[in-house]
């Protein structure tokens, strides 16, 4: 093992640990990392992608940094939430790219937005239900995806092993009436060859 990698996955047992908002987060994708069309290399590299960007966050010292979700598949990633300006947007996104191992970004971010106690409540409840189903559907590996609902549009980021898959997938989402719009990030197992080339 080099020094660099060493260091890598030194940093992500740190993280697992010192944080527990990050740690959660990292600890479910590492978790399933031996579940997933990813595998453990590229599932460390997406937890140590994602641990240097919520750390890179933080830095910035930005007063609605609790209100953006971060989501990283095949070193892309998916931010989600809401800000209070576009200039704070814009350093999200300049932040992301500076991170390492970042091959694409999906900027997601609402400036803005009312988003009531209440709405979180329910998307978080939407969230639930949406998790449990995939997770209970035989024909779909749930591990290989991340999801958010945000103001009842859910957005999910992830590998579908072929292309089945993924048509039970949006045809088991369509399934939730309280979901408003559905934005997709999903992409099929033989598109990441390329992927894995870029990185």
């Amino acid at each position: 093992m080099t020094t660099v990698n060493f260091k890598k996955n030194i940093f992500i047992l740190f993280l697992l640990f010192s944080t527990s908002c990050t740690g959660s987060s990292v600890t479910s994708m590492l978790g399933n990392a031996a579940f997933s069309e990813k595998g453990l290399k590229t599932s460390l590299k997406d937890a140590y992608t994602f641990s240097k960007i919520k750390t890179k966050f933080t830095s910035l010292n930005l007063v609605s940094i609790a209100e953006i979700g971060v989501h990283v598949s095949l070193g892309r990633v998916l931010l989600i939430g809401n800000t209070s300006s576009s200039n704070e947007r814009l350093e999200l996104v300049k932040a992301t790219w500076s991170i390492p191992g970042v091959i694409e970004v999906y900027n997601e971010i609402k400036i803005k937005e009312n988003y009531s106690i209440l709405e979180r409540l329910n998307d978080k409840f939407i969230e639930g239900k949406v998790s449990a189903k995939l997770l209970l559907e035989p024909n779909i590996l749930s591990n290989n995806y991340s999801l958010q609902v945000f103001k009842k549009d859910l957005f999910i980021i992830g590998i579908s092993r072929n292309i089945e898959e993924k048509n039970k997938l949006y045809v088991l989402l369509n399934e939730f009436t309280q979901i408003k719009k559905i934005i997709s990030f999903v992409i099929l197992k033989k598109q990441t060859a390329n992927i894995n080339e870029n990185q």
